[in-house]
């Protein structure tokens, strides 16, 4: 089974680097396109269709648990609890790297936009066709409308959420554009004690083992 490596890289050997601009670091590999700021479709696919080749087996909740134990110094700075005990396998196929940034960036987003002593709930499984890993963290109560627009390129809910204006406002936009390329979706939902809940869900590849991750 695919395992995140201990830095992600990009799939392509000449790949953008960080201070190029969005029009001069984009490159293309076929069905997707990575660059220093986003990963788009290269061509237009059917809604819940993949578009980039299935050539890995990933299990997301191997990905959840090794973002985890890589964050487990910010975890401990900022007090927080990570409950994962619900986190079952749940198997997809699609481009390894690409679904290891989408649960590192859904990791990070749930730390980073957290306060001190609070909490995050990873959850992976499958249900039917579906794979899901479902990521929650505490936090202010927010207005669904504005959650619903966190997907969207430098969309950010500043200090109301996350207590500073840091941050670029890309992380969940890369998520959604990811899950959508592997013919997935992402499903933002407000918490009604404050917090936020992300559902990410691909379609299931057929796996042979069965179990939790703690």
């Amino acid at each position: 089974m695919w395992r995140c490596p201990s830095q992600v890289q990009y799939p392509h050997s000449s790949a953008p680097s960080p201070s190029a601009s969005a029009a001069s670091s984009t490159t293309s590999t076929g069905y997707w396109k990575v660059s220093s700021f986003s990963l788009t479709p290269s061509t237009a696919r059917p809604a819940g269709e993949s578009t980039i080749p299935l050539a890995d087996l990933a299990d997301l909740a191997d990905l959840a648990s090794s973002a985890i134990e890589r964050r487990s110094g910010a975890v401990s700075l900022m007090k927080i609890t990570v409950s994962r005990d619900e986190c079952l396998e749940a198997c997809v196929r699609g481009n390894a790297t690409l679904l290891c940034q989408m649960v590192e960036n859904v990791i990070d987003n749930a730390i980073n936009h957290n306060q001190a002593g609070g909490w995050v709930r990873v959850q992976t499984g499958v249900e039917g066709s579906v794979a899901r890993i479902s990521v929650e963290n505490g936090g202010p109560v927010l207005a669904q409308q504005e959650v619903e627009q966190l997907v969207e390129p430098f969309r950010r809910l500043g200090a109301q959420r996350t207590g500073s204006e840091e941050g670029s406002g890309l992380g969940l936009s890369i998520v959604s554009t990811i899950a959508e390329a592997h013919g997935g979706t992402v499903d933002l939902q407000a918490l009604s004690d404050g917090g936020l809940r992300v559902v990410i869900a691909l379609p299931v590849a057929v796996a042979t083992r069965t179990g939790a991750h703690a």
